[in-house]
């Protein structure tokens, strides 16, 4: 295959960074509303699911500068507690649905809503780890308002796709004011772990981010 200099390619990416990460935000909330619209009106709720849920993550990067490491659920649990929970508070005990006392990591709705669709199509329940049963998912447009992220008396979690895109969206707003307000410090991390998801496959992490350094994206 034909190559770029990874130069070129450096000097590209470092042009498409400057504008601010809070503007970054706000083009998203334009781009990513109306395409999950069209996604739930074409069925696709198991996609969408995963693509809010895996936003989460994402977002919760640049939120804490996660430069390092993949995204994962760590990112998403630390972007719900900030921003979802203030938007929706029904969201923080959805990362340990069964109240497992001894569930220090991880997230219940992360792994049932994003993980699972995203690799294998569709929602899978999570287990009591203290005798049997689960709690599955209801999954739609039409759950009822008053339902949504509750479990109903069959233990199925209700998920309404549209409420999750408009929480998904009044949070991002949030996150938005958090960047103007936040200084130095919130901007940096940004810039750090947005640079970090361009890191060409293979190549050396410290010296992607090096590059970014003397392309004057960041400091740290």
């Amino acid at each position: 295959m034909n190559r770029r200099p990874l130069a070129n390619y450096a000097d590209i990416e470092a042009q498409n960074h400057q504008r601010t990460p809070q503007d970054f935000v706000r083009e998203w909330i334009t781009h990513w509303s109306p395409t999950y619209a069209h996604m739930i009106w074409a069925n696709g709720w198991y996609d969408v699911v995963a693509l809010i849920t895996a936003r989460w993550a994402f977002l919760g990067a640049l939120l804490v500068g996660n430069d390092e490491k993949d995204v994962g659920y760590d990112d998403a649990v630390q972007y719900s507690k900030v921003f979802l929970e203030k938007v929706q508070p029904l969201y923080g005990p959805l990362h340990n649905m069964t109240g497992d006392p001894k569930k220090t990591t991880g997230s219940d709705i992360f792994t049932m809503c994003r993980s699972k669709p995203l690799h294998g199509m569709t929602p899978a329940p999570v287990y009591f780890p203290d005798g049997d049963g689960v709690v599955t998912w209801w999954i739609g447009e039409d759950i009822a308002p008053e339902m949504h992220l509750r479990d109903d008396a069959n233990g199925a979690l209700h998920i309404n796709v549209l409420m999750l895109r408009d929480e998904l969206m009044a949070s991002m707003i949030l996150f938005a004011e958090h960047l103007e307000q936040g200084g130095a410090p919130a901007l940096e991390k940004f810039r750090r772990a947005f640079w970090a998801r361009f890191t060409p496959i293979g190549y050396p992490k410290p010296d992607w981010m090096q590059a970014g350094r003397a392309r004057k994206l960041f400091t740290t």
